[in-house]
Parts: C-alpha cells; sequence; structure tokens
C-alpha cells in the first residue's frame, strides 16, 4: 500500500512492530495506544484490520512490550472509554490500554475464539510484565493455532521468520516465541524450504535463558510431528544436558524428551527411555515444585508409551529404579505433585504387572499415602 494505511498510519509504522523512536513520528508510546485503541474502536476498522492481520498484530504485540518496559505509574490513567452507552466510562492505564489495542485487533479480525482462550489462560496478566511477557506470547500463540485457520498460520510464519535474527530483543522474542508455537500444527512443520531445526539448535546452545526454553517448545512442538523423530532422536544426548538447569529450561527439556519418546518408534522409545532414566530419576524428588509435577507427569507418559511395546527385562530394571522416588513424592503436600504421582505410579503397575495395586494408585489423594505405602509394601513382601 502506498502513502498511508486505512488506519492511517504509514505503512512501514503498522507493519514492522516498534514506532520509531525519533524523526517526525516520534511519539510517546502511551499516546500510540491511545490512538490505536480509539481507531480500533471504530465500526469501519474491520475490513482494514483484516486487510492488514497479521502483520498488524505482530505490530502490535511489539508494541506492547515497548509500553510494559516504560514502568510507568499503574493508575496513570490514559485512555477511557464508555463500553456501554450511558454508561459509566472504563479507565485504562497505559499497560491495560495496549492490551485493549491487542483484543480490538484480534476481534475486528473476527478470532474472538483466540480473545477467549485468552482470558481463559490468563494471557493478558503474563503479557503485562516484561518477565512472562513471552510466557503470554506463547498461549496467546497457542490460542492462535487453535483458532486460526492454516492460511493465516502460514501468513505469521512467513512474517516473523524476517525477524527471527532482528537486532531488537524484543522483535526476536516475539518472532522465535511466535515461530516455535507455530510448529504445533501439522501443516507448519511440513513447510518446505525452513530449516526449523536448525534454528531452534541454535536458540538453545545460546546463553540467555529465555532463548533456550523457546527453543526447547520448539523441540517439543516438532517431536509430535512423526517426519521429525529421527532427527530429533539424534538430540536426546544434548537434551539430557539441559534436566539440570534453570526451572522453567528444565521443564522444557522434560517436555521435549516426553514428546521424543511418546511420539517416537517402538525400538527408539525404549532406547532413548533408557537413556534418559539416570537423569530424569532425581527429578522426581527435585526441591522445585513445578520440576517435579514436570518430571512425574512426564515419566507417566513416558511409562504408558513404553509398555505398548512390550519391554524387555533391561527396559523394567530401569522402570524399577522409579519406584522408591514415586512413594517417596507420593507423600508431598503439593495435590499436583501427588496427582502426577499417582499417575505416574498407575503405569508404573501397567508395565511391570503389579495389577492389583493399580486402582490404589489411581485414586490416591493427599489423606491417603500411608495406606498406599502400606499396600505397596505389602505387595513387595509377597514378591520377595
Amino acid at each position: 500500500m502506498e502513502g498511508r494505511d486505512r488506519l492511517g498510519f504509514p505503512p512501514r509504522l503498522s507493519c514492522e512492530g516498534s514506532w520509531p523512536r525519533t524523526g517526525p513520528f516520534c511519539v510517546p508510546p502511551h499516546q500510540v495506544t491511545c490512538a490505536l485503541c480509539e481507531m480500533l474502536s471504530g465500526p469501519l476498522c474491520q475490513e482494514a484490520v483484516q486487510e492488514l492481520y497479521p502483520r498488524l498484530l505482530v505490530a502490535v504485540l511489539c508494541h506492547l512490550y515497548w509500553v510494559i518496559e516504560q514502568n510507568v505509574p499503574q493508575k496513570m490513567v490514559v485512555y477511557s472509554k464508555e463500553e456501554i452507552p450511558g454508561s459509566k466510562s472504563k479507565t485504562f492505564d497505559p499497560t491495560s490500554c495496549a492490551l485493549e489495542v491487542v483484543k480490538l485487533v484480534l476481534l475486528a479480525a473476527a478470532y474472538d475464539g483466540v480473545v477467549v482462550y485468552a482470558n481463559k489462560h490468563h494471557c493478558w496478566d503474563l503479557l503485562s510484565s516484561p518477565k512472562s511477557y513471552y510466557i503470554g506470547i506463547m498461549d496467546l500463540a497457542s490460542g492462535i493455532v487453535k483458532n486460526c485457520e492454516p492460511s493465516i498460520l502460514h501468513r505469521i510464519l512467513n512474517h516473523v521468520r524476517n525477524l527471527l535474527y532482528n537486532v531488537n530483543i524484543r522483535q526476536r522474542i516475539l518472532a522465535r516465541t511466535f515461530y516455535v508455537q507455530l510448529l504445533w500444527h501439522r501443516s507448519v512443520a511440513q513447510t518446505l524450504g525452513h530449516d526449523f531445526l536448525g534454528n531452534i539448535i541454535r536458540w538453545i546452545k545460546e546463553p540467555d535463558l529465555i532463548m533456550k526454553e523457546i527453543g526447547l517448545r520448539g523441540i517439543s512442538n516438532l517431536a509430535v510431528h512423526p517426519m521429525h523423530t529421527e532427527a530429533l532422536k539424534s538430540l536426546v544426548p544434548l537434551l539430557r544436558g539441559f534436566l539440570k538447569n534453570e526451572a522453567r529450561v528444565t521443564v522444557q527439556a522434560v517436555k521435549s524428551l516426553r514428546n521424543i519418546i511418546y511420539h517416537g518408534q517402538e525400538e527408539d522409545t525404549k532406547v532413548v527411555f533408557c537413556s534418559i532414566s539416570k537423569q530424569l530419576r532425581p527429578l522426581i524428588n527435585d526441591e522445585r515444585d513445578q520440576v517435579r509435577i514436570s518430571a512425574t507427569s512426564a515419566l507417566g507418559h513416558m511409562l504408558h508409551r513404553v509398555d505398548k511395546f512390550k519391554p524387555g527385562s533391561s527396559v523394567r530394571r530401569e522402570i524399577y529404579t522409579f519406584l522408591v522416588p514415586l512413594l517417596l513424592s507420593i507423600q508431598d503436600d503439593n495435590a499436583e505433585v501427588v496427582k502426577a504421582c499417582a499417575g505416574a505410579l498407575t503405569e508404573w503397575t501397567n508395565v511391570i504387572g503389579w495389577s492389583s495395586l493399580t486402582q490404589t494408585f489411581r485414586h490416591t489423594t493427599l489423606s491417603d499415602h500411608i495406606q498406599v505405602l502400606e499396600e505397596t509394601c505389602k505387595h513387595l513382601l509377597l514378591e520377595v
């Protein structure tokens, strides 16, 4: 488009995801946000937004990052509007106004389902802080993948691929987060001409923990597609090294290995499981709740998959080594830990053949772990 676009902005400003800080269009970020909110609230913007979507969405999300970095007072009112004629006006601070712009873009583009998904998964709260912004983008991208048609996903992919190595850290985080989450959709993962795995491997090797986590999420998403099974299997030794890391990185590494095993072929599943069991086992009793929950839940999924391929004696020996860590973990005070542990122990009994304990473990709660331990000890005596 030449001149100004149909929303009134020069094309460069509405599509690159970053408002200039100098020159004739230098405007304070909250004033830009107010202008966007005013224009997008009008009834005539829908056609223009759909024409610019998804470039405009990427732009306003990048602008949101810029706004939340400004550290302006939360009670600073920069915009107000009547949601119902005659009612009291709703007021917005800079952050809530920038979030409103994101919602308005999605609604104008007719993707109400994405907004509903974002509300349900608390995306707006996550997007309100620089520390959790990338997590919010991950969840928002999940909503887009689940609610938008493949053609839109490919348009987003083609746009963000140009920003993957941008000098602007905000644009890199935004682009890479979208990029890896789009890989969950099969049509995107099958796209030719993209070095998905090469990019992801480079990111997990970067020193920045956020980039590591984003890259590991990409591996986890690629792993659900059989076409990538063989290539991802070769990454297992590298992924094992991430099991001793910062909590969120460790959690993503666990999920990546879980998906590689769960979606792998028969022999690969058993070989990979045995190769990581030594590193996975300590995580069942890790002091960090989110790591314990993730590792224990992942173990349950892995055991379910391994059981389908009739594990031999060597694999069963590795599986036996998880019994004590799981019995220790089932005494945890955290209900989510106990729930994950009960699920893993249920799968454990299926693999080992202790069917008499399957129902005991399946219905374990915080209040009856003593009974579970007693039943397990009785069974052990019978096995000796």
